[in-house]
């Protein structure tokens, strides 16, 4: 669940660790009220609310040699 101020604005779609980032990442469906109105978003997951940065992806940009 992706929640701002209390309410819920969007489904956490999938998530896991990134060892390249070495952070938690997530893919969630936000609601686009939620984004114009630039609140901070947060997950909950397993008791906590982590904070969300809103980020394009892919995440991490690819490094491999394509012939």
């Amino acid at each position: 669940m992706v929640n701002a101020s209390g309410e819920v604005k969007g489904t956490v779609t999938s998530g896991g660790f990134s060892p390249t980032l070495a952070q938690p990442i997530v893919m969630a469906y936000v609601s686009t009220q939620a984004l114009d109105a630039g609140e901070p978003l947060f997950a909950h997951v397993r008791g906590k609310s982590i904070p969300l940065t809103l980020t394009a992806m892919p995440f991490v940009a690819a490094r491999y040699y394509r012939g």
